[in-house]
């Protein structure tokens, strides 16, 4: 059982350019992206956004498939957020497109419960208030 509050953590250094860590992994080089006048030379915030509700879904999605017994031979994800002002003129995220691949199921009615399940419980997910739009494919 999982004993909650969690706490994740992770840390930045800058020095000209700047890089994130967490968990003891190699640093993720981070910069400005083109989009806002920077060099685009590492990840951007808005990059590490959308892979975190992305990996989220995957990481979701591949633990409920391993508790039922789904096997499935590749998921695949893609997403593209949208940056955009808000109904108080501030500069957000305004809205994440996320579509997902899956192929090679054992059954495919239980896949798509599956991934109604995983969009319905992914913590990043739920825990940002832009829209966000799920498409889903499942092929033999």
């Amino acid at each position: 059982m999982i004993e909650y509050p969690l706490k994740f953590q992770a840390t930045s250094k800058m020095n000209g350019g700047w890089s994130a860590i967490a968990h003891e992994q190699p640093p993720l080089n981070c910069a400005i992206p083109p989009q806002f006048g920077g060099p685009g030379d590492g990840f951007s915030p808005e990059d590490f956004f959308g892979m975190a509700v992305m990996s989220c879904f995957m990481g979701s999605f591949k633990v409920f498939a391993k508790k039922s017994d789904l096997t499935f031979t590749e998921l695949q994800g893609s997403v593209e957020i949208s940056v955009d002002r808000n109904e108080q003129k501030s500069v957000s995220i305004t809205q994440v497109d996320l579509q997902f691949s899956l192929r090679g199921v054992t059954d495919v009615d239980k896949a798509r419960a599956l991934l109604e399940e995983t969009k319905n419980n992914c913590i990043v997910a739920n825990s940002i208030n832009s829209r966000i739009n799920f498409t889903f494919a499942i092929n033999d």
